[in-house]
This record gives structure tokens, sequence and C-alpha cells, in this order.
């Protein structure tokens, strides 16, 4: 009897290791694949990560669903991905969560629980959700509209380096939304963007210039190669990462 209960016992062990070896296969296979773009390799080996237990292939596997990558697009399947990932405590499958409430794709529209999601991951840091949260500020989706906490949000997200909020801060020191009016900072602030290449900043800047005097515009100028100097040194990279970022 002991006999065989020690053999039933090392087999199960060996059937444990085996996982283990097969599950770190996969996941490597999976996350690199993903990072080198053969998206449907990755939702292969990611999928067979998951089934062995790999919870942070749900994050992936939910991107992969979501945007229609080396699989069909099946925003449900995203949806249930993102939960089970955000479950987890991925800030990041907690944001995308809050987009697909926000856009009703793969579950019902739901502002409220889209702003909750957002501020969730916000606090936890993801700059995108910091983001979202500022605009349904500025929206009223989903909270009382105010622009004092946008303005707020919209800078947490610009100090990670979240280059769609330079624009909107731009606009906020404009037109005195949540701060006071002021010209200089947003100059500064659409100039950013417009190096980022944000969609209206150069546009933005240079309508505002106009109505700016000579040495306004260029305490502008210094306060945004002083911003870029400052970025260059932090550890960030001044891109947005939005992908898998899962290092393989």
């Amino acid at each position: 009897m002991l006999k065989k209960i020690f053999r039933q016992f090392g087999q199960k062990q060996k059937e444990v290791l085996e996982d283990a070896v097969r599950l770190k296969d996969y996941m490597y296979e999976g996350y690199t694949a993903y990072n080198q773009g053969d998206y449907e390799r990755a939702v292969s080996s990611l999928t067979a990560a998951y089934e062995l237990g790999d919870t942070n292939a749900a994050y992936c596997l939910g991107r992969l669903h979501a945007h229609g990558r080396g699989t069909k697009k099946d925003a449900k399947r995203a949806f249930e991905y993102y939960s089970i990932s955000a479950a987890n405590g991925e800030m990041r499958a907690i944001c995308e969560l809050g987009g697909l409430y926000y856009d009703g794709r793969g579950v019902d529209r739901d502002f409220k629980k889209a702003y909750e999601c957002f501020l969730s991951a916000a606090e936890m840091g993801d700059s995108k959700a910091q983001f979202w949260v500022a605009m349904m500020f500025a929206r009223g989706d989903g909270t009382p509209k105010n622009y004092a906490m946008a303005f707020n949000w919209y800078q947490r997200a610009a100090n990670q380096k979240r280059s769609v909020a330079y624009f909107e801060l731009g606009k906020a020191f404009e037109n005195g939304r949540g701060t006071e009016a002021d010209n200089v900072q947003a100059y500064m602030w659409y100039n950013l963007g417009a190096y980022k290449d944000v969609d209206g900043s150069a546009s933005a800047r240079d309508r505002l210039e106009k109505y700016m005097d000579t040495n306004e515009v260029e305490e502008a100028q210094r306060l945004t190669s002083e911003w870029l100097n400052e970025a260059a040194k932090s550890k960030t990279d001044i891109k947005d990462k939005d992908g898998c970022d899962i290092e393989s």
C-alpha cells in the first residue's frame, strides 16, 4: 500500500514539474512572439500558458482579442480576459476594462463603471487611466463635471509623459479651466504636444503665439527645453507605451 502511495505521489510530482517546465516554455514563446509581432503564435502560446496557470497571460490575451491580432476581434473575450487579469491586480487590465465600459464594447456601456475602473488604475499609477479620469471629469461622464479635478489628473498623466495630456493642459491654461489662465504655460504644453505630434498642438501653439510678446514666447520656449531635459534624465521613456510590455 505504501509503495503504491509513494509511486502515485512521485508520479504527481513528476507531472507538476513537467507542467512547470511547459509553462515556462509557453510563457517565453508567447511573450517573445507578442513583442516581435508574431501574434498568431502569441495567441497559441499564451493561451497554453494561461491554461497551465499563468494568469499574467490574460492581459496580453485580452489585448490580442480586443485588437484582433492573431485571432478574430472579439470584445467579449477581451472583456473576460481583462476581468481575470484585473482580479489579479493588473492595473493595465483594469484600465482596459474602463475603456470597454466607456465604449460599450463586449459589455453594456456604463460610464459609472468606466470611471470606477479608470480611477482604480489611475490611483495605482497608470498614466493612460489618469488621462481618462481627467477626461471624464472634464466631460462629466460617470462623475460630476469638475475642471479642477480634470486639471489635476491631466498633470499627473503628463508627469508620466502621457503625451495626449500635454494638449489638454495647454487648453486648460489657455482658457483658465481648472487653473488660472496663463499663456506662457499654455504655449509650453502645446509646444510639448507638438514635439510629440499630438493632433492640434502645433496649430494651437502657433495661434496662441500671435497674442504673446517676444519675452513670453522666449520664456515658454525655455520652459519647454527645461521640461524636455528633465524628461531625458528620467527613467521613463518619453514615448507612450501601451503594448504587452512583459519581458520575455
